[in-house]
């Protein structure tokens, strides 16, 4: 049987609930000396907002900034109401309109996207920093050169028959923000590791691509290197000198003298989000996984460990590699992929992983992969 909910039809707010909503976000929660002079020309402006919260809301957190009879009436008495044929919210325009220079050009960087785009908020952080538009400090100073115009941001993504770089990019010397994913590249040329402004840098699903640049440690100023969903089979051991990455999608143990050991996670204190960790395998010394101190890692959230498949020569070893690589507690993703130990650590069942939302295991029967999902 079909069940059938009321429609609730969305009406304007009363208006003085509006000038209400439109104080709490102009004043805060502080009553401040100013409120009481400015209650008359408030209550003109909320009228302006004609019951639309997000117009209530907007308005309030610009006169928030102002809090001066002569900033609100300029406000208040601003042509921008009376502008024909505008699409957009008068109080949303004033709202841009009044923004400092370094915000508006933030916000006007959103119109490159297209209509209705849905935007994440890091990915957007990220492309501001790339721009220039956002300084890490007051005292920081920029690196343009007056007159030239500085290539900052490359995006190839989704371009399927691209399969190389040309070593012309080796001239873009102020490059922050490089994107290749979903492209079919080989190899990264060594030109790559003279990027030395490369901050943001993204690989994933280039499933053509099987190695990393040795002297991929020169990149002194990476943040986000995700390499998911590649086909690396190690990685270099100079990622462990980039200790100011706060994204490391992927993490590959080696077994091999010059490739990365499972205790270099140490090196990156900064990590946050998504981290899967593979080839577990190669673990030969279980102390070594005391060493990554994953627990202490709490703004990791999706963790993966993974050994490949068919690859148990020492279930005692790897019962043990499992136990030390316990997660932190804020977790809320975990998947344990081929895990062919005797039995689970205690902590798997612990209480404290309170945020936990998913949990995937697949473990190793007779010599079977089964998969088993929770």
């Amino acid at each position: 049987m079909q069940t059938f909910l009321p429609i609730y039809q969305l009406r304007s707010l009363a208006s003085e609930d509006c000038r209400s909503l439109l104080a709490t976000h102009a004043f805060g929660a502080n009553n401040c000396s100013e409120q009481s002079s400015l209650e008359v020309i408030g209550k003109e402006i909320a009228k302006k907002c004609d019951g639309l919260p997000l117009a209530a809301v907007a308005l309030g957190g610009l006169l928030h900034t102002n809090l001066s009879y002569n900033y609100w009436n300029k406000v208040l008495r601003s042509n921008i109401w009376d502008l024909p044929n505008v699409k957009v919210l008068p109080a949303l325009l004033l709202s841009y309109h009044y923004l400092p220079a370094p915000l508006k050009r933030c916000c006007a960087y959103l119109s490159i996207f297209p209509k209705n785009s849905k935007l994440e908020k890091e990915i957007v952080v990220r492309l501001w920093i790339a721009e220039g538009l956002v300084c890490q400090s007051k005292s920081g100073k920029t690196t343009e050169k007056v007159g030239m115009r500085q290539l900052r941001v490359l995006s190839l993504s989704h371009y399927v028959n691209f399969t190389e770089l040309p070593d012309c990019l080796g001239s873009l010397i102020y490059l922050r923000y490089l994107d290749l994913s979903n492209t079919r590249i080989r190899r990264l040329p060594d030109i790559t590791c003279k990027l030395y402004n490369m901050q943001t840098f993204l690989l994933s699903d280039c499933w053509s691509l099987t190695k990393l640049p040795e002297d991929i440690g020169n990149l002194v100023n990476p943040r986000h290197l995700d390499i998911s969903g590649t086909k690396l089979k190690k990685m270099p051991a100079q990622i462990a000198t980039l200790q100011n990455l706060q994204t490391l999608s992927t993490f590959v143990i080696s077994k091999l003298q010059d490739g990365l050991k499972v205790g270099e996670l140490k090196n990156f204190p900064h990590l946050r989000g998504k981290l899967s960790i593979l080839k577990l395998q190669n673990v030969i010394d279980p102390s070594e996984a005391v060493q990554a101190n994953l627990k202490k890692k709490e703004q990791i959230d999706d963790l993966a460990l993974e050994w490949d498949c068919g690859t148990t020569e020492d279930t005692q070893i790897e019962r043990l590699v499992l136990k030390q690589l316990q997660p932190p507690i804020n977790l809320k993703k975990l998947t344990i992929k081929f895990y062919g130990g005797s039995s689970f650590p205690n902590w798997l069942g612990d209480s404290s992983f309170g945020n936990m939302v998913h949990l995937c295991v697949a473990v190793i029967i007779v010599g079977h992969c089964l998969p088993l999902d929770d």
